[in-house]
């Protein structure tokens, strides 16, 4: 019987490629209310590939989120805010969607 080091099995995929791009948008309205819009896309390709194991897969993620505050004059802040991920992928199981909405 031969024993293999366990390190020799490990998987560490690499990302092949990588795009991503990201925009925000911060603004006073009506000179009472603070708001933010951001957005962004992110894309990522992974490949690995050894004697026991092949992997290419690829994943693409949008997020996109919107921010509107109040500051009162006497101290504190309201704020309502949104915010929504999305992941998609090649590889099976691993997509997501999260939407959360606060106050």
């Amino acid at each position: 019987m031969q024993k293999v080091p366990l390190a020799s099995h490990r998987i560490w995929p690499k990302i092949a490629d990588f795009t991503s791009i990201s925009l925000a948008l911060s603004q006073r309205l009506l000179g009472i209310f603070y708001s933010t819009l951001s957005g962004g896309y992110r894309k990522n390709r992974y490949i690995q590939s050894n004697s026991a194991f092949s992997l290419d897969c690829a994943d693409d993620a949008v997020s996109y989120a919107g921010h509107i505050s109040y500051g009162f004059r006497q101290g504190g802040t309201i704020a309502l805010f949104y915010n929504h991920n999305e992941n998609t992928s090649t590889a099976s199981g691993f997509g997501l969607s999260s939407s959360q909405l606060g106050l």
